[in-house]
């Protein structure tokens, strides 16, 4: 299984910023109370982040200011440091901005693909939002999967992914199932730390 960015139909130069919800605070009623109707709240894409991860945001974008190294057009009044956090696309709230080693940035969606390798044949293929990672989608890539297999007489014995998928998680999900995980280890990873008794 792997996965690749597909690309939107929005433009970064299109994204508005997230503003907090207007209005007063939604008050809690008793059970026994009046029926009152649920106070309505945006989409997630339009909602705004809590406070602490704007904060973080904020942090970020400081630090890259006083940074004189980075980027070419940084400086320039019109560049404008874009987040998932603090910002949304109005043509199209689901797409997200990703950002990938080597790779410009771009509002994308996230697709992943499990193929039969001995066939050639895709038996999954899932959209996610762009700014989820690998290792966290291969729970929702797994259930589905395993269990329209089952259904067909065709188990799932090995699962190849590369290392974006490693996670303790995974790991334990796929053997828990029977199903031999082939997905290297991070390099940072050691499989054993001196004076520490297992």
């Amino acid at each position: 299984m792997d996965s690749a960015f597909v690309k939107a139909n929005a433009s970064l130069e299109s994204l508005c910023e997230k503003r907090p919800p207007e209005g007063p605070a939604p008050v809690l009623q008793a059970a026994h109370g009046p029926e009152v109707e649920p106070p309505v709240t945006p989409p997630a894409a339009l909602r705004a982040s809590p406070e602490h991860h704007l904060r973080r945001v904020a942090a970020a974008h400081a630090r890259y200011a006083r940074n004189d190294s980075g980027p070419l057009g940084r400086d320039r009044p019109q560049a404008r440091l874009l987040s998932n956090k603090t910002h949304y696309s109005p043509a199209d709230p689901d797409a997200r901005i990703s950002v990938k080693l080597g790779k410009a940035r771009a509002l994308n969606y996230l697709c992943s693909v499990a193929v039969d390798e001995g066939h050639g044949v895709i038996s999954h293929i899932q959209a996610d939002f762009a700014d989820r990672r690998d290792s966290v989608l291969l729970p929702s890539i797994i259930e589905p999967l395993h269990q329209w297999l089952l259904a067909h007489d065709l188990p799932i014995g090995e699962v190849v992914a590369d290392t974006n998928y490693s996670n303790g998680l995974n790991y334990a999900l796929l053997e828990a199932r029977g199903i031999t995980p082939w997905i290297p280890v991070f390099g940072q990873y050691k499989p054993e730390i001196e004076g520490f008794a297992y």
